[in-house]
């Protein structure tokens, strides 16, 4: 279609003209002009990896990338491939002064082909991440904070948020500390991936929730503690009591949300769990092979779809009085079924639930009863372990503490004996690596592959932290 420019007025053309050069300006102040003088540019070229570090203590060596817990030690919030960077390039704001109370915490090292270069990092006296002009200190371009899932930043060390000791401050209470978007979002291309059925469009503000927080006591302070979403039917999310024995013998951070009982969109009802983890993960070191859901009627279902579906992310379950799966469940009646919630896992997903344990509880008085005895059948008739509890005389209501523990502990020990077996296995990697090389520290590639094995094999283990140390990275 061709316009004929000739029918416009000439007060139309030179407000056309205006716009577009005021545009071009506000383009060459927000992007980096390109060539020598752009920032994101190594001898005139776009370079094609970088790593972001907070902090001052940068090692230079680029081979940590794959194990989680030395990126954590050495302050590594993210680390961008080519296309990631040229993302960051294009998100950043105009150039303006940062005013007088902005601080370095960090730098963005870029690297092509052998040559390299250290951009700055620094916050702004609003708190925003920015990249600091290399002419003038006081100036720079800030990041839209709406990159940084796209980049798979580390939030929490771009907010200079230090992990904390979970046994160092036992209690019960709500979570008053920044709130985390987790990895996980159940946007249309998530729910069309993992849910394939209709779910409501996500919708929730991370803002606006309420978050309840139980640590465990009386545990090794030297063991990661786990994670324990208990997923509830009512706006209260405080933990209940009954978990409590549990939660301390096997060493779980407990952790509900406010306000998001049965009645809540279900979209935002399973995301604001899946928030919760990454919130607890930023703010204290957890073991992410130990994180667990449960949850009381309409949240026990809740639990079951958030196992079934994301089983990369919970290790095991235990849905109570309320279970749904992705089959049709022949309710007895000629006919009826209990619809499917869901469609079943992918391929990939299904191998992993191979490996994890589900310990549903009901009730021998309890109106789902009948439904969670056949969709357990159905989960062991694919493969799925799962075992059911139906406890005697009990209706639609909660267990006792210790038929809690008894079905959470089941559901544990296949992940503790994992564990153990990959600590021992590190350890014995450590013990020939140190017979043959010696304690000194590592140099060679081959050396540092065996190493930085074991943190990945084993993270926070008494091998890994000794293999950080021979990598020349400790806390």
């Amino acid at each position: 279609m061709k316009i004929d420019l000739s029918a416009l007025g000439d007060w139309v053309l030179l407000k056309l003209l205006l716009l577009a050069l005021s545009s071009q300006a506000i383009l060459a102040q927000s992007i980096p002009a390109g060539g020598s003088s752009d920032p994101f540019r190594i001898d005139g070229k776009a370079p094609t990896a970088g790593v972001i570090w907070i902090g001052q203590a940068h090692t230079q060596n680029s081979d940590i990338a794959e194990s989680p817990m030395l990126c954590k030690l050495a302050g590594i919030a993210g680390e961008l491939d080519a296309r990631s960077l040229n993302k960051l390039r294009r998100s950043l704001g105009m150039l303006s002064s940062l005013g007088e109370g902005h601080r370095v915490i960090g730098s963005l090292s870029l690297s092509r082909t052998g040559s390299s270069k250290e951009l700055v990092l620094a916050r702004d006296i609003n708190g925003s991440l920015a990249v600091l002009s290399e002419t003038d200190p006081d100036q720079g371009w800030v990041i839209d904070p709406e990159v940084y899932e796209f980049l798979k930043l580390d939030q929490a060390l771009l907010q200079g948020i230090e992990q904390g000791n979970p046994h160092s401050a036992v209690g019960t209470g709500r979570f008053n500390s920044a709130y985390f978007d987790s990895p996980v979002v159940l946007d249309f291309k998530t729910r069309r991936s993992r849910i394939k059925h209709i779910f409501p469009d996500l919708a929730r503000v991370l803002d606006d929730e309420s978050m309840r927080l139980r640590l465990p006591r009386n545990t090794d302070t030297d063991t990661l503690p786990g994670i324990l979403v208990w997923v509830s039917p009512t706006p209260n999310g405080q933990i209940p009591r009954i978990f409590h024995d549990a939660c301390d013998e096997l060493n779980l951070i407990a952790v509900g949300v406010d306000n998001n009982g049965n009645p809540r969109s279900l979209t935002d009802r399973l995301q604001v769990h899946l928030d919760s983890i990454t919130t607890v993960q930023a703010h204290f070191r957890t073991d992410p092979r130990r994180v667990y859901i449960t949850g009381m009627s309409g949240g026990g279902r809740c639990s079951s779809i958030l196992q079934l579906a994301f089983p990369d992310v919970f290790m095991g379950a235990v849905p109570i009085v309320g279970m749904d799966t992705y089959h049709r469940a022949p309710t007895g009646k000629p006919n009826e079924y209990w619809p499917e919630r869901f469609a079943k896992p992918a391929a990939r997903l299904f191998r992993l639930l191979a490996n994890r344990r589900i310990a549903a509880i009901t009730g021998s008085m309890d109106f789902n009863a009948p439904e969670m005895k056949t969709r357990t059948q159905q989960l062991k008739d694919d493969k799925i372990n799962i075992r059911l509890d139906i406890i005697d005389g009990m209706g639609h209501t909660m267990p006792s503490s210790e038929q809690f523990a008894d079905a959470l502990v089941w559901v544990d020990e296949l992940q503790q004996t994992r564990i153990e077996q990959a600590s021992s296995k590190a350890q014995r990697s450590l013990d020939g690596y140190l017979k043959r090389l010696g304690s000194g520290p590592a140099e060679d590639a081959k050396s540092r592959k065996i190493l930085i094995q074991i943190t990945i094999d084993a993270p926070w283990s008494d091998a890994a932290w000794e293999a950080a140390r021979l990598l020349g990275i400790e806390e």
